[in-house]
């Protein structure tokens, strides 16, 4: 799937895409992306080939030609196990384990799986390997809708923590945010109207009921933070 531009999937793929290079440098790494070109000298792929999708105009055809891209280096490069990086993608690794025999492995992360019961998808998830996922609370919505609790495996969000980690307070930051003497709650992520299921709204309620003590900040982009923005004044 992505790994070039911003969320938090594609951050979470960059990640582990970094991992695996400093963990198994005699392995051989291709990444197939639905999406987007990329800087090959990236740090987080310098030793991964990269195929992309991502070719201007032609977003309606991305799907099919990551099909025959993939398909093509399965073929050209005989991997020994995939790693399908979103579960809208499963079909796809289950169609190369029941003609090659191709062992994968589907990484989760949370309401893309909560309620997938049924369907092409359900059934890439089910057949996979190994499934991983963020958090206890999904690993166990997966339980519920019949995925089997051996084969999944909790694999956590990370941060690098060259940038962050604890520092010493900033007063004129403090000074300019009005955070003196108030109790801070942070949120990191997308603000979209599609992710409303996220409890930015809930969470604003519950601090109009609490009084001027909290303060609130709110870290990401989307199309509902303008509607976000506009309720909190």
């Amino acid at each position: 799937t992505g790994v070039f531009n911003f969320g938090g999937i594609q951050a979470y793929n960059r990640h582990l895409c970094n991992a695996l290079q400093n963990g198994f440098g005699e392995v051989e790494f291709i990444a197939v992306s639905i999406n987007e070109y990329c800087d090959n000298d990236s740090k987080y792929w310098r030793n991964i080939e990269i195929k992309s999708c991502g070719c201007a105009g032609l977003k309606c055809f991305r799907k099919a030609l990551f099909i025959i891209r993939a398909i093509a280096t399965v073929l050209a490069k005989k991997p020994q196990f995939l790693i399908c990086a979103h579960v809208n993608l499963s079909p796809v690794a289950l169609f190369f384990k029941n003609v090659w025999h191709l062992k994968y492995a589907v990484l989760t992360h949370g309401v893309e799986v909560w309620n997938l019961r049924k369907g092409a998808k359900y059934e890439g998830l089910k057949n996979a390997d190994i499934v991983t996922t963020v958090s206890r609370y999904t690993k166990g919505k997966m339980i519920e809708n019949g995925i089997d609790a051996e084969k999944i495996k909790i694999l956590r969000n990370t941060i690098n923590t060259s940038l962050f980690y604890k520092k010493n307070p900033d007063a004129e930051l403090l000074n300019d945010l009005r955070l003196v003497n108030r109790r801070v709650l942070l949120t990191v992520g997308r603000v979209s109207s599609g992710d409303r299921y996220k409890g930015h709204d809930i969470l604003l309620e519950v601090l109009q009921r609490l009084g001027d003590e909290y303060r609130w900040l709110v870290v990401g982009d989307g199309d509902d933070l303008p509607r976000l923005r506009n309720k909190a004044i």
